[in-house]
């Protein structure tokens, strides 16, 4: 079963491509929507949420046990390539969508950290 993403609207289009060459369910979110409403949707669509925005990580505001999974990229500049190597090594390790619910994964450039 492929993973199923919510991409923020800061993930640039191409790594959504990518991911879904990777086999992965990719969704957008709507252009300007309000954090509170992409958090819902992602909840009510049981889709991991894909962002650049670190109001994400914020564990007060979002919980990550109220959802079915957070990554939150930082990595700058976005270049797609680092991404998206970056978000193959999480994939890796969490295979299935499962495995992401309740976590707040925090991606960078050779690593990444979890919480949940």
């Amino acid at each position: 079963m492929p993973l199923k993403l919510l991409c923020d609207e800061n993930v640039p289009r191409a790594i959504g491509g990518a991911l879904e060459v990777l086999g992965c369910d990719v969704s957008r979110a709507e252009s300007g929507a309000p954090d509170s409403r992409v958090a819902i949707r992602a909840k009510l669509e049981k889709r991991i949420l894909l962002t650049f925005d670190s109001d994400f990580s914020n564990i007060l505001a979002y919980p990550p046990p109220r959802y079915y999974g957070i990554i939150r990229i930082r990595i700058e500049p976005p270049f797609i390539e680092v991404v998206v190597s970056a978000l193959r090594m999480v994939f890796a390790k969490f295979k299935t969508q499962k495995d992401f619910r309740g976590r707040l994964i925090i991606v960078g450039a050779t690593s990444f950290r979890v919480w949940g």
